[in-house]
């Protein structure tokens, strides 16, 4: 008897019923029979009676034909593509539960403000980047005196907010291009949420989680405890 060695390596996708027992399957017999009855494709044992406690999903790997023939040179493979299911599973359940919390997070209008500043033109900021204190904001110089805040005052209609714009472009864009970077823009013509703190804190958290995967999950785990 020759055994075809050439067979593609590659995964198969299986889609149908998974019977759990508590008794192991030797017979083969038995194993067709209620495969034929019961309409299942394999059979399991270690997580009988577990969705008698709590509904759950239960993820296994494949390295065996029933009880009756053992085999576990591919137990390995097995575990890994479990292990990869799981994570695959995961990475989805998290998008889901995050933009769920997002939209919790957003509001109407939340970056109004923002969009309605006109854009700088491409030179008319540009002075601030070579700027002493900016320079010594940017590279944390003197935390002990500023606490990293950098303060720009000056009268109404100055151009303070297209400034403001411009550094948070800058920042995002080539600054600080590999950090987390949040912005918010007080609207005193706007809702409340646009011109109050709470707005404001619903705003930056939801910038937080949507670029920062660390902090979604922290917070997911803060939120549920």
């Amino acid at each position: 008897m020759t055994e075809n060695t050439t067979s593609a390596a590659s995964p198969k996708i299986h889609f149908g019923r998974i019977a759990s027992g508590d008794t192991v399957m030797k017979s083969g017999e038995d194993r067709d029979k209620i495969a034929e009855e019961e309409d299942v494709i394999a059979f399991e044992m270690e997580s009988a009676g577990i969705w008698d406690i709590f509904p759950c999903l239960v993820i296994k790997g494949v390295c065996d034909y029933a009880d009756s023939h053992k085999n576990k040179t591919w137990q390995p493979y097995a575990a890994a593509a479990a292990a990869a299911c799981m994570k695959a599973l995961l990475d989805f359940w998290v998008t889901v539960d995050k933009n769920k919390c997002g939209r919790t997070l957003s509001f109407r209008n939340i970056d109004a403000r923002y969009q309605d500043i006109s854009v700088a033109h491409r030179s008319t900021c540009s002075w601030i980047l070579k700027n002493t204190d900016f320079w010594h904001w940017q590279n944390g110089h003197d935390l002990q005196n500023n606490n990293g805040l950098l303060w720009i005052k000056d009268k109404p209609g100055a151009g303070k907010s297209t400034l403001m714009k411009y550094i948070f472009k800058q920042s995002k864009e080539t600054l600080f291009k590999n950090h987390v970077i949040a912005a918010y823009f007080f609207n005193a013509r706007g809702t409340d949420l646009e011109k109050t703190p709470i707005g404001m804190l619903r705003s930056l958290v939801y910038q937080l989680v949507d670029q920062d995967r660390g902090a979604w999950t922290l917070g997911l785990g803060k939120r549920r405890a």
